[in-house]
């Protein structure tokens, strides 16, 4: 299987995140190797698990999630960022 079909068979798989991994898979052999060592230990792993390995090859930081933070009634509220990990 190619590494742009794996990406595709990742369940919540989308076009950017297919593109963005074919991308750097290719790249750089290491981060191949990596993603491949985590798909191999992780049965059920999603875009965000490896969106997190590959950021974590190059360096960028913890992916961040959005917190809900219970205001719905103020229109203008945008939910909050913060490092997960």
């Amino acid at each position: 299987m190619s590494d742009k079909e794996l990406m595709k068979s990742i369940p919540n798989s989308y076009e950017d995140f297919v593109s963005s991994m074919t991308y750097w898979m290719g790249r750089d052999e290491n981060i191949r190797v990596k993603i491949l060592d985590y798909l191999r230990a992780h049965s059920d792993p999603t875009t965000s698990d490896l969106l997190g390995v590959l950021w974590d090859c190059l360096g960028v930081g913890t992916p961040l999630e959005l917190i809900d933070d219970g205001d719905s009634d103020n229109i203008t509220n945008v939910p909050s960022m913060r490092a997960t990990g």
